[in-house]
């Protein structure tokens, strides 16, 4: 018997005998993810990873704010002088063992951080300050052909991909006179075009979104009661919403600030950083089921502050939404 590989899009070919060869049953087409079993996050300038239990730490690289790339075996992530002295960072990517880094920005004196890899692999969107203000680029994955998708007078920040690539959801800071007012969630299309703000709130700051796999809705962290003198001794809490802003369910509600929501591949958990009213930087690396139940805390590092937790991407996996290739593999007798 002979095995030959083909390459095909659904559907199935009549009269042909068709093996999966990723070894799963697909009943249907709805998304099909398994459960990932790594987290990548960032502490002490440095980006670790570990088992979704807390197990198998491991310290990769200097940089902070990682983001997986869609098959898993890549890592973007920034890295600079740091968070609290000027920020002149730039976008590098490595393998997932923390080798092979390459810089993609060179970003001379600015700051270049927050990297997001599309779904597709092909592109990374990221943040930067290079024309004046934080705005909203993309560049191809090899860091060529950056473009300005916001181009606006408020601060923007914190990209997350549709999971059909076709958008991407990220925070807007209002700023007048040098001072926060407020911060939104907005949507707009991978090109930049029609932009819309999906929270609406004034009296409030949404940021750090994540959409989530099945791209119905967008996890976001809140802060609803807020201190302006003090945000960080805000009440800071995870929400989830329809991807339209409608719809809002708060999953945490303590005295803590909880921030920084990723979802896992399948979308029946996230992870998340909890840190106390007391430091910002005396933060964990959290766990807890869609709905909030079910709270784990998987750092448990007093005086160590965790940061922007990225859950590992399953590779193989079949999305209800667009189109996406499949290997399979015909069995023919030779005569």
């Amino acid at each position: 018997m002979k095995f030959e590989f083909i390459k095909t899009t659904l559907p199935i070919l009549k009269n042909s005998l068709y093996l999966l060869l990723t070894g799963l049953l697909l009943a249907s087409l709805n998304s099909v993810r398994a459960v990932a079993d790594t987290i990548a996050f960032s502490s002490n300038k440095s980006i670790y990873t570990m088992n979704t239990d807390g197990t198998n730490l491991i310290k990769l690289a200097p940089g902070g704010t990682p983001s997986w790339s869609p098959d898993g075996t890549r890592i973007v992530y920034s890295f600079g002088l740091g968070r609290f002295r000027g920020d002149v960072s730039d976008i590098y990517i490595m393998d997932a063992n923390g080798a092979n880094g390459v810089n993609l920005t060179k970003g001379r004196h600015k700051v270049n951080s927050l990297p997001a890899w599309s779904p597709d692999g092909t592109k990374i969107a990221f943040r930067s300050n290079r024309d004046g203000n934080f705005e909203i680029y993309v560049m191809n994955a090899d860091g060529k052909n950056p473009i300005n998708l916001t181009l606006h007078p408020d601060s923007d920040s914190w990209p997350t991909w549709s999971p059909d690539g076709r958008q991407i959801a990220f925070e807007s800071l209002q700023v007048a006179a040098g001072v926060l007012n407020h911060c939104d969630i907005f949507v707009m299309d991978a090109d930049g075009a029609n932009r819309t703000n999906v929270t609406q709130n004034p009296r409030a700051y949404n940021r750090t979104p994540d959409w989530s796999p099945d791209g119905s809705k967008i996890a976001f962290a809140a802060v609803r009661n807020v201190n302006r003198v003090d945000l960080w001794n805000s009440d800071v809490d995870i929400f989830v919403m329809d991807a339209d802003g409608t719809h809002p369910v708060r999953l945490t509600e303590d005295a803590r600030f909880n921030w920084f929501p990723s979802w896992s591949p399948d979308g029946k958990r996230m992870v998340f950083v909890r840190g106390t009213q007391d430091d910002v930087t005396d933060c964990d690396i959290c766990i807890m089921n869609a709905d909030g139940t079910g709270l784990e805390n998987l750092t448990q590092t007093p005086g160590v502050g965790e940061f922007h937790p990225s859950w590992k991407p399953t590779p193989f996996s079949v999305s209800s939404r667009g189109k996406l290739t499949v290997v399979w593999g015909t069995v023919k007798q030779n005569h």
